[in-house]
């Protein structure tokens, strides 16, 4: 899935503001050097946690 901005791109991106828009937020973060790499995919993150939930419930 592809997320867009309701603002055409332009949203102020703060620490009180970040959540608000998540593309803004991601654009700004690759633009001060993140490496587009690190970003968790959904499915991946969702696997993971249910593995830990598994683990503490033996």
């Amino acid at each position: 899935s592809q997320i867009i901005c309701r603002r055409d791109g332009n949203c102020e991106v703060t620490k009180h503001t970040r959540l608000g828009c998540t593309t803004c937020r991601l654009k700004k973060c690759f633009s001060i050097g993140m490496d587009p790499n690190l970003i968790r995919i959904a499915d991946r993150r969702d696997s993971r946690i249910n593995n830990m939930k598994q683990e503490t419930m033996v």
